[in-house]
């Protein structure tokens, strides 16, 4: 799914799965009442026969969602997470199991936001997956994981215990659309995370060529990073109907015709990679620059130099290009970002995580919020972390936190991501938050104003929304501050080529989506043209 049209319907779908604690004064969202306990929900999962004689390893995953909540009707249990709703998860390990067999959740499970035996009375729905695979964060990229249907059943208010039977009887199969005339993918294997990561990693683009291309002219590029949970075809079919309708007068028009469109792939098994170098995921950022750049170079005719390369993302990729900018400021020329991921690590999701001695909670005793919106706390820290953890124990969820702990941090002594913090408590450790200091762009231009004070002035324009669900907001605006003073002694220089379009904006009451549909972030097409012209690279 292209992450632009996942940002706009955060209400209704969404990345990973996150889950309601109930508090003590007031019944939160999706939380049940509180009612008697009952002696136990027990899941029995087969494997249906049809399956074939194949013995299966890997987290089995019960997804409910309890009637009468605010999910969407035609929503599935798996189609969770449900951040505005969050339901309750159960999961197991397993091992060798073959079709036929019956796998069995009970008080034992891993279970958020309670275990099987302490669901509150009511009725639900269940569905059951099996993750045999996983290299990306979605479960459904990949051949061979396993799902079965919903099935309806109620926990008894009287402590009867509940039995309820699912199945697993459909294989998920990677299906990719075809290509649209004229675009093609590049593919390769990274001989160098080949080596750090002992297995063959493709390292892929699509490449969407400008329209009318003119045979015997070469081109500047707009390199994309998708948000989490996008990939290099997300929206492909969307995308050029867009530049091919626009009106070719518009900026958007003229832009399709001025400038390939590269949509760059940052999947990992850890979930999005960012484009960092990093411990767990090895070095994306430099096996981008150095191994397919060069390949998307040889097979189109594009411009190799960095004023014809370009970079544009949102949420994590809006991360991701201020992170290229500011490490390959040699590869590329001008970075436009909105609603980025954490950029100045004291505001961590509104954690200071140099100074605070918690991830949950407030010196005060509050929970702290993970999602809010209107001004009211959908999902905490806490919960997003506990769902993350039934999904993929020790930090290999793939999904958004343990994503971040697998670029930002170092790993364990078992090889996953190390814990920023207690995963059960939320005690942070300062250890690991040292380590974290290498990825804090803010903290880095505060260091070396020298050398990213003029990147940033004259080569980045960050947008993002006062009322982001996920407070990116804040940490954007201990950025500003920062720079903005900094910019007082340092103007730009008079001979800059369009000085103007670097900045950083905080649009009032804008959320991390409706920031996209704003007249400012609109206006990027128009100051790409007018950055490409100003640099010879477009008539």
């Amino acid at each position: 799914m292209n992450f632009l049209l996942r940002v706009l319907t955060l209400a209704v779908s969404v990345f990973c799965l996150h889950l309601f604690v109930p508090c003590a004064s007031a019944r939160e969202p999706g939380t049940p009442p509180a009612a008697p306990s009952t002696a136990g929900v027990r899941f029995e999962v087969s494997l249906a026969p049809a399956l074939g004689d194949q013995v299966r390893s890997g987290r089995l995953i019960v997804l409910t969602i309890r009637d009468g909540s605010r999910i969407p009707p035609a929503a599935q249990p798996v189609d969770g997470p449900f951040w505005t709703d969050p339901q309750p998860l159960f999961a197991i390990d397993v091992k060798d199991a073959g079709p036929g067999s019956t796998l069995v959740l009970d008080a034992s499970a891993d279970g958020f936001p309670v275990a099987p035996d302490k669901l509150p009375p009511g009725k639900y729905r269940a569905q059951a997956r099996l993750d045999t695979t996983r290299e990306s964060s979605s479960w459904r990229d990949h051949d061979g994981n396993l799902f079965g249907p919903p099935v309806a059943f109620e926990v008894p208010a009287d402590g009867q215990p509940a039995l309820v039977r699912l199945a697993l009887d459909t294989t998920t199969t990677r299906g990719r659309p075809a290509l649209p005339q004229g675009v093609s993918v590049v593919e390769v294997v990274s001989p160098s995370l080949r080596s750090s990561q002992l297995r063959d990693i493709p390292l892929r683009a699509t490449v969407i060529p400008p329209i009318d291309m003119q045979p015997d002219r070469a081109y500047p590029a707009i390199y994309e990073v998708p948000g989490f949970g996008g990939d290099h075809l997300d929206g492909l079919d969307r995308r050029v109907r867009q530049r091919a309708s626009a009106d070719p007068a518009s900026s958007e028009g003229r832009l399709a015709r001025a400038a390939f469109l590269i949509i760059l792939e940052p999947e990992s098994r850890n979930g999005h990679t960012l484009f960092a170098d990093s411990f767990n995921n090895g070095d994306r950022g430099r096996a981008l620059i150095t191994e397919l750049l060069p390949a998307i170079e040889k097979a189109h005719p594009l411009i190799p130099k960095p004023t014809a390369r370009v970079l544009r993302g949102h949420s994590s990729g809006g991360w991701s290009v201020l992170w290229l900018l500011m490490n390959y400021s040699s590869t590329f020329g001008f970075a436009w970002s909105t609603a980025p991921d954490p950029v100045d690590f004291r505001s961590f999701q509104g954690v200071n995580i140099y100074q605070d001695a918690n991830m949950f909670l407030t010196s005060d005793g509050k929970e702290r919020p993970s999602f809010v919106r209107d001004g009211v706390m959908l999902m905490s820290i806490r919960q997003e972390n506990g769902g993350e953890g039934v999904i993929g124990p020790d930090n290999s969820s793939a999904q958004q936190w343990d994503s971040w702990l697998a670029v930002w941090g170092p790993r364990n002594a078992r090889g996953k991501p190390a814990d920023l913090f207690d995963p059960r408590t939320g005690q942070i450790d300062a250890f690991t938050a040292k380590r974290f200091r290498t990825f804090d762009i803010g903290l880095r231009f505060r260091d070396d104003q020298r050398r990213h004070g003029p990147l940033f002035r004259d080569r980045a324009r960050i947008v993002v929304g006062s009322a982001d669900e996920f407070g990116l907001d804040k940490s954007v605006a201990l950025f500003k501050q920062d720079l903005d003073a900094w910019m007082k002694t340092n103007p730009p220089p008079a001979d800059a080529k369009a000085p103007m379009l670097a900045g950083i904006q905080i649009l009032e009451g804008k959320t991390h989506g409706s920031v996209l549909q704003t007249p400012e972030v609109r206006a990027f097409s128009s100051q790409m043209l007018e950055y490409f012209k100003a640099h010879g690279h477009a008539p």
